[in-house]
């Protein structure tokens, strides 16, 4: 009989432990959740414990909507959220938030217990922070003008809040977590797919700086000087070449969307203006970014 070589077991608890010390968020979500469904769902555990908590959403929004006989003209915020718990057997993610909407029509006010009890109002601030895919090519229009920016570790992007769910009175939303962060991190998965890079961002910005600290050559003042140029100019110059593709993996993300949803999106069709405000949003979250970067690094 050929004895069979028993496999090395650990325990949940030991694995639990391993990756909590991965300190990327990106390669504890994207790669790590792909090794095993013990992994799966340790990592996912543990973003419920440390990571979720860091999640930083903010949104700006303002323009105006027909309800009834009378238009209505609005400026919204939402900002300082604060994760809570999970709900409905851990599908959604809890969060509260400070809202601050102003609804006006005819220049008169709408005042907040108005608003929040007016159907109408309400279905502007959900379609607001639903954020959806399928609006994209409405948030720029003459209609209104709608920003979220989404923060996690040293990741920064724009993400729809799947299964989105608002309570106006209790200034609380929930949305499907799993599936915003598999959308979170798509359009980095794309990059880097692109780029043929293993390191973590956060790697590659200390690479970077310590380059600059300890440069091979710089032997004359001219060197000296444009080497310190180039390190104030760091935060708006590390990594600017991938803005072009960040906007090239958005409007991908934008045709797969529309096109299962049954309205083709024609990539050539986009307009240049649209294609620069998308640029310019993605330069803008890449400079926030690496001024992060920069601080904690320096």
């Amino acid at each position: 009989m050929i004895a069979q070589q028993i496999q090395p077991y650990l325990p949940v608890e030991i694995w639990s432990r391993v990756l909590h010390h991965v300190d990327d968020d990106y390669t504890l979500w994207v790669i790590c959740r792909q090794v095993s469904q013990t992994f799966r769902a340790e990592a996912e555990h543990e973003f419920v414990l440390k990571r979720l908590s860091t999640l930083d959403i903010s949104w700006l929004a303002r323009g105006r909507a027909q309800h009834q006989d009378r238009l209505l003209y609005y400026h919204c915020r939402v900002l300082s959220i604060q994760f809570q718990n999970l709900i409905e057997d851990s599908a959604r993610a809890q969060f509260s938030a400070q809202f601050q909407f102003n609804f006006h029509h005819d220049d008169i006010p709408i005042d907040d217990h108005e608003w929040i009890h007016c159907d109408c109002c309400k279905d502007i601030v959900v379609g607001l922070m639903a954020f959806r895919d399928l609006d994209f090519e409405e948030r720029s229009g003459e209609r209104y003008h709608a920003s979220q920016t989404a923060t996690l570790g040293s990741y920064c992007n724009e993400a729809e809040l799947p299964g989105l769910m608002v309570d106006t009175v209790r200034k609380t939303f929930a949305f499907d977590w799993k599936a915003f962060l598999n959308d979170f991190f798509r359009i980095t998965t794309y990059v880097e797919t692109r780029n043929q890079v293993k390191d973590r961002v956060r790697d590659r910005a200390e690479q970077s700086l310590n380059n600059l600290r300890h440069p091979p050559n710089c032997g004359d003042d001219t060197s000296s000087v444009s080497l310190f140029e180039y390190w104030c100019k760091w935060p708006d110059t590390f990594e600017e070449e991938d803005d072009d593709r960040c906007t090239e993996a958005y409007f991908r993300r934008m045709q797969s969307v529309r096109n299962k949803a049954g309205f083709p999106l024609d990539l050539a069709n986009i307009t240049e203006k649209t294609r620069k405000y998308q640029r310019l949003r993605f330069s803008g979250r890449r400079v926030c970014r690496n001024h992060a970067l920069f601080d904690e690094l320096s």
